[in-house]
């Protein structure tokens, strides 16, 4: 019987935790192998480990790798990638790391426990939309318990997305699904996707309305009319899902789109 996709990656979290210890991740050693597991069953287009630990950005990313992936502005790379979204949809894609980071951050007990999936479009050669999934995953803790390093692979899914333009999320478990993770995977699907729903602009004047200021004094912080701030406010009324400018505040505030 042919193996669907989860089923081989419990296969390569069982060669994984056989092989080493997971408070005792060496680069050298270790990723080598795994990386390995991966290239045969799941045949990715891409593939990077980040160290999560490191406060320098330019040291965050300690592997990569390309097997499929072109474009016609020259070797592909990991900025590259992210230079072909589009600035809103790389802020999106932040939104729903910081949000999935502070989750695992809480619940993480041990490596492969979640997959993070982002879907999102890319041109990485000029007029040829592609659509890649990208799925992220702790592969390593300190003797802390805190996740250590985390793995990452994209593949290319243009053909099952058709020129789809909008971010996908949704997340999965290296394991069986108990009901604290189904909890956790409703959860943050709703916040996740109420964050996307609403625009910086929109969270901003959220903010300030929060802050007691109203539509003309927000327009002048804003440097735009009272009548824009006021379709602003009833957008996010719609968006939200409720009937005034008071249920959305409150709404806001449980979902944590503003402080």
């Amino acid at each position: 019987m042919k193996k669907n996709i989860i089923d081989l990656y419990n296969d390569v979290t069982k060669v994984y935790h056989h092989k080493i210890s997971l408070t005792d991740f060496d680069l050298k050693k270790d990723l080598p192998p795994l990386i390995q597991q991966f290239e045969i069953l799941i045949k990715p287009d891409y593939v990077f480990v980040m160290d999560l630990r490191s406060d320098d950005p330019n040291k965050r990313v300690v592997f990569e790798k390309n097997y499929r992936l072109k474009s016609d502005k020259g070797e592909v790379n990991l900025e590259m990638i992210m230079n072909s979204i589009t600035p809103e949809n790389v802020e999106k894609i932040i939104e729903i790391d910081k949000i999935s980071a502070g989750y695992t951050l809480v619940h993480y007990k041990f490596p492969f426990q979640y997959r993070m999936n982002v879907g999102f479009p890319v041109e990485l050669v000029k007029n040829n939309p592609q659509y890649l999934l990208r799925t992220a995953m702790v592969i390593s803790h300190g003797e802390d318990g805190l996740p250590y390093h985390a793995l990452a692979f994209l593949r290319d899914i243009s053909v099952l997305c058709n020129q789809k333009k909008n971010i996908e999320f949704f997340i999965s478990g290296g394991y069986d699904e108990d009901e604290t993770m189904l909890k956790l995977k409703e959860d943050l699907t709703r916040i996740i996707k109420v964050n996307l729903i609403l625009t910086r602009q929109e969270k901003n004047i959220l903010q300030m309305v929060k802050e007691g200021l109203t539509s003309q004094q927000i327009g002048e912080k804003l440097f735009i009319s009272k009548y824009t701030v006021d379709t602003h406010r009833q957008n996010i009324i719609k968006k939200l899902g409720v009937n005034n400018s008071q249920a959305a505040l409150q709404k806001a505030v449980e979902l944590g789109l503003i402080e």
